[in-house]
């Protein structure tokens, strides 16, 4: 089935949703960041960082984890490491 959009109706009701709930992040929290080895990857996430730490006002810590290449998956085990690890969790590409 083909849905047409026609912005002279009114638009649709848009279904709410829930948000998980968020515990607040400790006075220094920690960062963990998953680069997945493109070019400037690690620039783009260490920009991210920053800004979300300019954001809280305060420092971070950061839990940096670098695949070889984007075809790669992170195993099961870096991925309980990381989740006990970092409260937040950026997993970024470059380009």
């Amino acid at each position: 089935m083909i849905e047409v959009l026609r912005p002279d109706l009114p638009a649709p009701a848009v279904a709410t949703v829930e948000l998980a709930p968020r515990v607040a992040l400790p006075e220094r929290p920690v960062i963990g960041v998953i680069s997945n080895g493109k070019p400037l990857a690690k620039e783009l996430l260490d920009a991210l960082v920053a800004e979300f730490a300019e954001r809280l006002g305060r420092a971070v810590d950061v839990e940096e984890l670098t695949k070889p290449s984007a075809a790669y998956v992170i195993s099961a085990e870096e991925a309980d490491v990381m989740a006990v690890r970092a409260h937040v969790v950026i997993s970024g590409l470059g380009d």
